[in-house]
């Protein structure tokens, strides 16, 4: 089911975004719990592995459960987002063009 190409978590991205690719993936196989806890510890890699290792056994008896232990691990990783305010301090700069400006401001506005 999982295939290699599928993103490993190595702990230094975004914790959300990979349980969420995870999960629409094997939620697109139709995948049960189970499986879903089987198979997510080959999405780890480097130190992701010692944590998933250093898990009781026999502690977790859902992904849910899995999946919030996973998040209070990596909660340092969550993508940070900024207010809306934060606009307004996105300027033109004098050597760049509008179509740079405008670029910034999108990025910008995808973090709000």
């Amino acid at each position: 089911m999982p295939r290699k190409d599928m993103c490993d978590f190595g702990g230094t991205e975004d914790m959300e975004d990979h349980l969420d690719s995870y999960l629409d993936y094997m939620n697109m196989h139709g995948a049960f719990d189970a499986v879903k806890c089987r198979v997510f510890p080959l999405t780890l890699s480097g130190d992701t592995q010692t944590w998933y290792g250093g898990l009781k056994r026999q502690t977790i008896y859902s992904f849910h459960e899995l999946s919030n232990e996973f998040c209070s691990g990596f909660t340092v990783n969550r993508r940070k987002w900024r207010h809306m305010v934060h606009l307004n301090s996105i300027k033109q700069l004098d050597s760049k063009t509008i179509k740079d400006y405008m670029n910034r401001f999108i990025e910008a506005a995808r973090q709000v």
